[in-house]
């Protein structure tokens, strides 16, 4: 479809002390990773006040990264959809799924995400296989930060991940709607500055933040993600 662009929904902002640090914000960083060009693009502010959201049935946009208020018409309408952390959360309440604090507490650093069976042939998440732990482990590496989960999906959703503390940590529904408990977008940087902020309550919690902040690294599965999304998004557009 000529014309067609990724919508960005901005649904937060990051660390002030990493606005600092490092160029742009969440939106910025999910685009640059997807390998997005600023005319592949545009972005929406869901926090603003007056913010129009499009009609997911009449707009031109070919897929939606984040979070939306009206997530479920966007999938009901078949609109490829992308949930990263708060927008997986989102995707799951608009579907069916239920929210909540994970009782297994807070989760942050670069941890393992295991795949299931299911996300082995997913038309997004099939893409991880190069970038898997061990050729015997289908196993990625990928950024966590967060203290709320979905604590169960939607009855007709896939489950595609899980994670150390995250049994839900990646799903599919209606066969164009992903979300991600994981940051695509962190950088290693931007993990670093999270388990940082949080290191107190990770503390209290009886976890180590030196060593989570030892294992943070760059990670190429969370890039390699977003660039087949986008790949999916404008080849649905043709």
């Amino acid at each position: 479809m000529s014309g067609s662009r990724v919508l960005v929904i901005k649904a937060g902002g990051t660390l002030p002390q990493l606005l600092q640090k490092l160029p742009g914000d969440f939106e910025g960083w999910a685009a640059s990773f997807a390998g997005l060009r600023e005319s592949q693009y545009f972005v929406l502010d869901a926090t603003e006040p007056d913010v129009v959201m499009p009609d997911p049935d009449s707009y031109t946009f070919c897929g939606i990264i984040m979070t939306a208020k009206w997530i479920a018409k966007a999938v009901d309408c078949r609109k490829f959809f992308l949930g990263l952390c708060y927008g997986h959360q989102l995707l799951a309440y608009a579907t069916g799924g239920e929210v909540g604090y994970n009782p297994r507490g807070l989760e942050f650093g670069t941890v393992p995400v295991s795949l299931t069976a299911q996300a082995i042939d997913d038309p997004l998440f099939s893409c991880l296989s190069p970038h898997f732990t061990s050729p015997s482990s289908a196993s990625i590496l990928a950024h966590m930060s967060h203290s709320q989960t979905v604590l169960r999906i939607p009855a007709s959703a896939q489950l595609l991940a899980t994670s150390p503390r995250d049994s839900n940590a990646a799903f599919c529904v209606g066969g164009c709607a992903w979300g991600v408990q994981f940051h695509p977008e962190f950088s290693e940087e931007a993990v670093r500055g999270y388990t940082e902020h949080f290191s107190a309550r990770l503390q209290a919690q009886g976890d180590d933040p030196s060593l989570l902040l030892q294992g943070c690294c760059e990670t190429p599965a969370g890039p390699a993600l977003l660039h087949r999304f986008v790949q999916l998004c404008f080849h649905k557009c043709t």
